[in-house]
């Protein structure tokens, strides 16, 4: 079966922490070697994938205020087996890239300024 309780942790701008636990001993089909993970960019065809040893996964150099769907599967000497539901993470907003450019202003009176940019 798949991975149980998928949860997102210590998530920042750019990263954030993926756990889970296994799947319920009865249904594991064999000894699990390693755990495949499937990182997908919601809304786009841009797909990661990683694997590892531990319940858990780091996951990072990720674009922020981004959401992403994550989704988790045991691996034994067979092969692997299903995914776990699709579990979305939003990474947190972070500070602009760059400064305002084209910035303006006009029709100025003595209590109020039209202001413009582009951000």
């Amino acid at each position: 079966s798949a991975p149980l309780s998928v949860t997102a942790s210590s998530v920042t701008s750019t990263s954030f922490l993926l756990n889970w636990d296994p799947p319920i001993a009865e249904d594991q089909n064999g000894v699990i070697i390693r755990y495949v993970i499937v990182v997908m960019v919601q809304g786009t065809l841009t797909t990661f994938q990683f694997e590892t040893f531990q319940s858990q996964y780091n996951i990072g150099s990720l674009d922020p205020y981004t959401t992403y769907i994550c989704k988790v599967a045991a691996k034994t000497s067979v092969g692997a087996g299903p995914f776990s539901d699709d579990f979305p993470v939003q990474t947190l907003q972070d500070v602009p890239s760059a400064a305002p450019s084209d910035f303006s202003v006009s029709e100025i009176s003595p209590t109020s300024a039209f202001l413009s940019w582009t951000a």
